[in-house]
């Protein structure tokens, strides 16, 4: 019953971020978007047998971005950048830990999927490269955080191929769409990538992130 209602909230608060989005009225963005961690947060809690604190680390320097963001300017901007920066290393140690169970290493064969993750990278930030000025530094350096983040938990398939590698992995995937699509908007201003589709991808790559770790 309460897993319902903290879904419920997190996919309403959702929703209405779109809405907002939509209809130009931030005011929805601003009372919405900080109900977005927390709620995972409580999920995360109530639904675990096992309180997975670097979790709650990553989803509370979540909630510090969003908060940053929801105006995204100047120093808000770095301080959301920095916040998820902060977020994604505490999940690259929750992933990591699960690597030192038989079958899985950092060093291994799959590390020839880290080639269409950096092509990946190296094509984002060509294209931004003259559009970044003083992030010429920050946004590459988050950018491989985040390919990290994502590497860490396909690697986790060769322990378990089940919803405790396909959420993570597929929420780490959200996450590059989304940061992708967030620093287009942002560097390019290319408004195809609003802010509908980015909150939404955000959404499901924490979500699918936190289940992964509460199932």
């Amino acid at each position: 019953m309460v897993n319902t209602v903290l879904i419920s909230i997190f996919t309403a608060s959702i929703i209405f971020n779109v809405f907002g989005s939509l209809v130009k009225k931030p005011i929805y963005i601003k009372v919405f978007k900080p109900l977005l961690m927390p709620s995972l947060i409580l999920l995360h809690i109530v639904s675990s047998s096992t309180i997975h604190f670097l979790l709650l680390g990553g989803l509370f320097f979540g909630w510090l971005g969003d908060i940053f963001l929801i105006k995204p300017e100047g120093k808000r901007f770095t301080g959301g950048l920095v916040s998820f920066l902060t977020g994604h290393i505490f999940y690259i140690i929750l992933l990591g830990q699960r690597l030192t169970e038989p079958g899985t290493s950092l060093i291994s064969a799959d590390s020839i999927w880290l080639i269409p993750y950096l092509i990946f990278g190296i094509a984002i930030f060509l294209y931004l490269k003259k559009d970044l000025g003083e992030m010429l530094v920050p946004v590459p350096l988050y950018m491989l955080c985040l390919i990290a983040m994502s590497y860490t938990a396909l690697l986790y398939k060769n322990v378990s191929f089940s919803s405790n590698f396909l959420l993570p992995f597929t929420g780490s995937l959200f996450f590059l769409i989304s940061d992708t699509l967030l620093a287009l908007s942002t560097f390019k201003g290319e408004k195809l990538y609003s802010y509908s589709l980015i909150i939404s991808t955000y959404g499901a790559a924490q979500f699918l992130i936190t289940m992964g770790f509460s199932l």
